[in-house]
This record gives structure tokens, C-alpha cells and sequence, in this order.
């Protein structure tokens, strides 16, 4: 199935009428937190697998709870971009940016062991001491 992206600003528009609406006006910090419990929520329904496994995305159910948890991630950050003006599409732009010149395909490609990604993680994090 292809992502209709073009009805992002159409949805984008919707969640911050629908917290309008409702005079709802978190702050920052609760709506960052509830991305971290969104997502952990999404991280449970893939709990206790061993990794090979692959989610079941024949069973309507376990597609529904995945379709909600994914939804919930995503209305949060784009309150959390509304809240700290942060326009969304140039955040992953950047980002994509960066990871190209961080993880190289020529490197990252042949990278069988995942030895070159980690070894971007732990020199980004020795950076950030």
C-alpha cells in the first residue's frame, strides 16, 4: 500500500484543529512524553518476539491495534512540531540529509554486520561527551 502524503497537510491541519477545538493546549514536555508512551505502546505489540518473527498483517486485529499505536506516535509529533513551530517535512528532510552523509551507501551498503553502523553510534556518542 502506497501512503497517501498527499493528504500530510490535510491531517496535519486536523490534529491541531481537533486540540483547538477542545481547548486542549499541552506542553511540550507531556506531549513529548506521550510520544515515548505512544511508542512504547506500538514496541509491546511486538513484545516477546524473537525477531525472526514478522507481525501477522493478514489478522485485522493485529492491524488495528498497529494502525492505532502508529497514529497515536504521529498525532503527537505533529503536536510536539505545532507546539515548538518546528515544520515536520523539513525535520526528516534534514535528518535524511544528515544520515546520507553518516552512513554513506558504499559503506552502509556492503555493511553485512551492522560493524560500520555501530561504529557511527559510538563515535556520535563519544562526540556528544
Amino acid at each position: 500500500m502506497t501512503p497517501s502524503f498527499s493528504k500530510l497537510p490535510e491531517v496535519y491541519q486536523n490534529v491541531i484543529k481537533f486540540n483547538s477545538d477542545r481547548g486542549w493546549h499541552p506542553t511540550s514536555h507531556d506531549t513529548a512524553s506521550s510520544v515515548v508512551i505512544e511508542a512504547a505502546e506500538l514496541l509491546e505489540l511486538f513484545q516477546w518476539q524473537t525477531g525472526r518473527e514478522k507481525i501477522d498483517n493478514k489478522d485485522p486485529e493485529v492491524m488495528h491495534h498497529l494502525t492505532q499505536e502508529i497514529g497515536d506516535v504521529m498525532i503527537y509529533l505533529f503536536d510536539l512540531c505545532e507546539l515548538l513551530n518546528i515544520d515536520f517535512v523539513d525535520a526528516v528532510d534534514q535528518k535524511m540529509r544528515h544520515n546520507a552523509e553518516k552512513y554513506p551507501v558504499n559503506k552502509a551498503k556492503t555493511d553485512t554486520h551492522n560493524e560500520f553502523y555501530y561504529s557511527q553510534k559510538k563515535k556520535y556518542r563519544e562526540e556528544k561527551k
